[in-house]
């Protein structure tokens, strides 16, 4: 079996991430209203699981994905608060 740092497994699956973000952060800025139909325990979870992989990533030392992951997380903190503003403004 190939030894490989599972550091850079965690990076390049951050890359993955980071480039699925593009065109959704791209879609969302076009189709504002798309954002009224995304559920808001769904977001929510996704990103809570960010930040606690994020903090696993703190713990490792692994700067890399954590520089990465920035913008999935930023993606989803805001997915996050405008789902749940809008569902408590209704």
């Amino acid at each position: 079996m190939v030894n490989i740092d599972v550091n850079w497994l965690f990076t390049i699956g951050n890359i993955l991430l980071l480039i699925a973000s593009i065109p959704l952060l791209k879609t969302l800025v076009f189709y504002r209203n798309l954002i009224r139909g995304m559920d808001k325990y769904g977001s929510l979870l996704t990103f809570a699981a960010l930040l606690f992989f994020n903090l696993a990533y703190i713990q490792m030392e692994n700067w890399w994905s954590i520089a990465v992951s920035a913008t999935t997380v930023v993606f989803w903190g805001l997915v996050t608060f405008y789902t749940w503003a809008n569902w408590l403004g209704e």
